[in-house]
C-alpha cells in the first residue's frame, strides 16, 4: 500500500469526493485510534497558549522571569510557580483576570506595576493574556527538571497520548446513520453534530474527478478522461480512477515535494554565495523513484538513517545502482556557510539541523528543544540529544559510488584469475633463470617505517597491509579490490623491486586504471609530526589526513605526489606539525 496514497484518500473521504449509491450500516469493526491525554485543558485551549501566550512570554517575560529564580522570586516558567507568585503574590488568578496580577501589570495600571517595563504590549497582546487568564490559564501539563539538569522521573515517565500505544475504539455514535460510509466517517460526523453542523453534499462527477486528480499528481484531469469517467455507470469506476492515477509517475513528482519540505530539500546552500549542493538532485529523483516503486515506509526509513550500511541495498530495477546509500543524503541538505569563523560552532549547528530535521520527519518530536535543557513537553532528556549528536558527530558527509557492481565483479574475476596465473608463471621463470613477466604500473602504499629503511628512524601514524584483508581499514569502490596486493604478485617486474619489505601493499591499479575507490584509516588522535608513505607505481598520488568531524574543519592536510617509480618502493612524509592531538583519518 503507498503510505502517501493513504493520507491522500482520507483526505477524500475527508471533503466529501467519492460518490456511492448505497448507504451504510453502521460498522462492525473497531478502528485504531491513539488514547486521549490526560489533561485538565482541551487540545484547542493548549494550543492558544503554545501558539499565542507562550511566545509573548519568551520575547517579553523571559530575561527577567525566564528561570526557576527569576525577578522578584517570580518565574514565568511554569503554571504552577504563576500560581504561588513571587514577592507581590500569585501572578494569575484562573479565570479572574481582573484580579490577577499579570493582568494588571500588562495593562500599565495605576499602582504603578507596569511590565514589561520598557514598553507597554500592543492592545491585540493584552487581549490575548486576558482571554487566556479568563478561559482558566491553560498549559500544558509540567515537567521538573531537577537542579543538576538530569531529568526527573516525572520528565521520563509522563502520560503523553502522542507515546501511547495504538489501541482499538469503536466508532462513536451519530444522529444520521445513513451518511457514513467508513468506520472514519463516523467520528467526522460525530464531530459535526457536535457543532450543530451538517456534512457537505456530495460533490458531482465532474468536480470529483478533478479534485482527485489534483490531489494525487498534481495536474487537471485531461478533457477524454473527465468524459469517460462522467460516463461510466460501471461498478468500480471511482477506484479506477484512483488506482490509474496512483500509477502515473506523476504521482510521485507530486507527493515527493510535501516529503522533500519535510527534510528542508534544497539544491543551494544558501547563505552569502549560496554554491550549488553535489548531487541534491540525485535525492529528490530518489524520492520520486521510491514513492512511485512503493516502496515500504520501514524500508524507506532505513534508507535514510543507514543507506550505506545494509548488506543488501535496494538497487534500481533497470540501471541496477543503489538505491539504498541515496537516502542518507538528506542528512547534509539544508543551509550552510561556505567558509564559517567558528568552524566547531558550525558544526553543532548544523548537528542541531540535522537533529530537528531527523526528529520531526522520522518521530513526529522536536528532539532539538533538549539541545539547552531537558524537553518541557515530551519525555527528553538533555542527556538523549547529546547522545544522538555523538553519532552524527562520528559521522561524515562522502561522496558514494552507487553504479552497478556487478558487470565489474565479473571482469574483476577474470583478471584475478590470469593474475594468479601470471604470478605463478612468473616465479617459475625465475626460478629457472629463463626470463620473466614485464611489471605493472601500479600505485603502492604501506605506511610503515623499517629500520634501515631512508625513513626508519622517523615517528609516524604506521599500518601495513600484510594479510589478506585491509582489516580496521574502510574500503569503498573496486579500485582497490577486496584485500591487499601480496608480495608474491607483486615481484614479477623485469627489474628487482628494491625498497621492499615482506607483506602485502594496497594497490589502486591492481586490475584496471579505470576503476575508483577509497582506502579509509581507522580515526586516530595525531601524535607525531609526520606520516610516512612507502609508495610505488607512475601516476599522481592524493593522500589526505582529514578532520574526523561532520564537516572539513580545521585539519584538512592535503599531499599530492607525483611518482614515476614503477620498480622502486620510496618513501615520502606529510607534515602534521600544525594539527598535534587533533582527531583525524587517512
Amino acid at each position: 500500500m503507498r503510505w502517501f496514497s493513504s493520507i491522500v484518500i482520507a483526505a477524500c473521504v475527508l471533503a466529501r469526493f467519492s460518490l456511492s449509491p448505497a448507504a451504510a450500516a453502521p460498522p462492525a469493526e473497531s478502528v485504531v485510534e491513539r488514547t486521549p491525554t490526560k489533561t485538565a485543558f482541551a487540545p484547542e485551549q493548549i494550543d492558544f497558549f503554545e501558539r499565542t501566550i507562550r511566545p509573548m512570554m519568551v520575547e517579553n517575560c523571559h530575561e527577567c522571569h525566564g528561570s526557576d529564580e527569576g525577578e522578584g522570586g517570580l518565574s514565568l516558567m511554569r503554571r504552577a510557580s504563576m500560581l504561588s507568585g513571587g514577592d507581590k503574590g500569585p501572578a494569575i488568578e484562573p479565570s479572574h483576570p481582573e484580579k490577577s496580577l499579570l493582568i494588571k501589570a500588562i495593562e500599565y495600571g495605576d499602582d504603578g506595576l507596569q511590565m514589561p517595563p520598557d514598553g507597554k504590549l500592543p492592545d491585540k497582546a493584552i487581549a490575548a493574556f486576558v482571554k487566556w487568564v479568563k478561559i482558566g490559564a491553560p498549559w500544558p501539563e509540567d515537567l521538573s527538571p531537577s537542579k543538576k539538569g538530569s531529568p526527573t522521573a516525572s520528565v521520563l515517565d509522563r502520560d503523553l497520548w502522542s507515546i501511547h500505544p495504538l489501541a482499538e475504539v469503536s466508532p462513536p455514535p451519530v444522529i444520521e446513520t445513513s451518511w457514513p460510509r467508513s468506520p472514519i466517517d463516523y467520528f467526522i460526523l460525530a464531530r459535526l453534530d457536535r457543532e450543530k453542523l451538517s456534512p457537505a453534499k456530495p460533490a458531482d462527477r465532474r468536480t470529483w474527478i478533478r479534485r482527485v486528480t489534483f490531489d494525487l499528481i498534481g495536474l487537471p484531469p485531461e478533457p477524454e478522461d473527465v468524459a469517460a469517467f462522467v460516463d461510466d455507470p460501471s461498478p468500480g469506476a471511482f477506484e479506477r480512477v484512483v488506482d490509474r492515477l496512483l500509477d502515473s509517475p506523476h504521482y510521485g513528482e507530486r507527493w515527493g515535494r510535501h516529503w522533500l519540505d519535510l527534510v528542508r530539500y534544497a539544491e543551494t546552500y544558501g547563505h552569502e554565495f549560496d554554491y550549488n549542493i553535489p548531487g541534491a538532485f540525485r535525492y529528490r529523483d530518489y524520492v520520486i523513484r521510491a514513492l512511485n516503486a512503493d516502496v515500504p515506509y520501514d524500508q524507506f526509513l532505513t534508507e535514510h538513517i543507514a543507506g550505506d550500511m545494509l548488506e543488501s541495498p535496494r538497487r534500481h530495477p533497470v540501471e541496477g545502482f543503489n538505491e539504498s546509500i541515496i537516502g542518507t543524503g538528506f542528512f547534509h541538505l539544508g543551509e550552510a556557510k561556505h567558509s564559517p569563523v567558528d568552524i566547531l560552532g558550525d558544526e553543532a549547528e548544523r548537528m542541531d539541523n540535522q537533529i530537528d530535521v531527523l526528529s520531526k520527519t522520522f518521530l513526529g518530536v522536536t528532539v532539538a528543544c533538549a539541545r539547552c535543557h531537558d524537553h518541557k513537553f515530551d519525555p527528553i532528556a538533555t542527556e538523549d540529544y547529546y547522545a544522538l549528536a555523538g553519532f552524527l558527530q562520528s559521522s561524515r558527509y562522502q561522496q558514494a559510488f552507487i553504479d552497478n557492481p556487478a558487470p565489474n565483479l565479473a571482469t574483476i574475476d577474470k583478471i584475478q584469475k590470469l593474475l594468479e596465473e601470471r604470478t605463478a608463471l612468473a616465479l617459475r621463470l625465475q626460478e629457472t633463470g629463463k626470463g620473466v613477466l614485464k611489471d605493472a604500473s601500479t600505485v603502492v602504499v604501506d605506511a610503515k617505517p623499517k629500520h634501515g629503511d631512508p625513513a626508519g628512524t622517523a615517528s609516524g601514524m604506521y599500518a601495513t597491509f600484510d594479510d589478506h584483508d585491509f582489516g580496521p581499514w574502510y574500503v569503498t569502490g573496486l579500485a582497490f579490490g577486496p584485500g591487499p596486493n601480496m608480495a608474491e604478485a607483486i615481484f614479477h617486474g623485469t627489474r628487482t623491486i628494491s625498497g621492499w619489505v615482506d607483506g602485502g601493499a594496497a594497490d589502486s591499479g591492481r586490475f584496471a586504471e579505470q576503476l575508483r575507490g577509497v582506502l579509509r584509516s581507522p580515526t586516530f588522535t595525531i601524535q607525531h609530526s609526520r606520516v610516512w608513505y612507502r609508495l610505488r607505481g607512475k601516476g599522481t598520488i592524493n593522500t589526505v589526513v582529514d578532520s574526523h568531524r561532520l564537516i572539513a574543519g580545521p585539519l584538512h592536510a592535503s599531499l599530492r605526489i607525483k611518482v614515476n617509480q614503477p620498480s622502486r618502493f620510496t618513501w615520502v612524509s606529510q607534515d602534521l606539525t600544525d594539527y598535534q592531538d587533533h582527531k583525524a583519518y587517512i
